[in-house]
């Protein structure tokens, strides 16, 4: 009887944990770049980050981007649309042309301080589309960039 208990608990815990990371996962790609900026704020650890959004899309290891001396830790997170995937050339990419077409709603970039025993976000990035149908780059000290298509390259702006 007592092993009977335990297999139905452990199937009704895998079947709801499903359920919930399922939910999870339609609940983010609903979510918007209003709401994103109010989920992820600086100091966040990644525990906390991972209960917010759960695993990161991408995962670009410290000191791992070539040519980029002493680069921080960086997770990126894809919201897209329609199933749409983005294979980058490095964990940390940014998916401009699927930005730009609508195939992807938003991006995330974190990148996490440096410590042995504690890693906070230092600073953060959303790259989404805007109403006006250009390509912004918000940074967490509230600078947005907007995309340049002719030069290829962010340019700062006053939003």
């Amino acid at each position: 009887m007592r092993k009977s208990l335990i297999i139905i608990c452990l199937f009704f815990s895998i079947v709801l944990g499903g359920c919930f990371s399922d939910s999870k996962q339609e609940h983010l790609s609903q979510m918007d770049f209003e709401e994103i900026k109010e989920i992820i704020n600086l100091g966040l650890s990644k525990k906390e980050v991972k209960e917010r959004l759960g695993e990161p899309t991408g995962v670009a290891k410290e000191n791992s981007l070539e040519g980029i001396p002493d680069n921080p830790e960086y997770w990126r997170y894809d919201f897209p649309n329609n199933g749409y995937s983005f294979n980058a050339d490095t964990p940390d990419g940014v998916d401009i042309e699927g930005l730009q077409n609508g195939d992807m709603k938003m991006q995330l970039r974190l990148s996490w301080t440096s410590g042995f025993f504690s890693r906070e976000i230092a600073s953060y990035s959303i790259f989404y589309k805007g109403n006006d149908g250009l390509v912004y780059w918000y940074y967490s000290d509230g600078t947005h960039s907007v995309y340049d298509s002719e030069k290829d390259e962010f340019i700062d702006v006053k939003k």
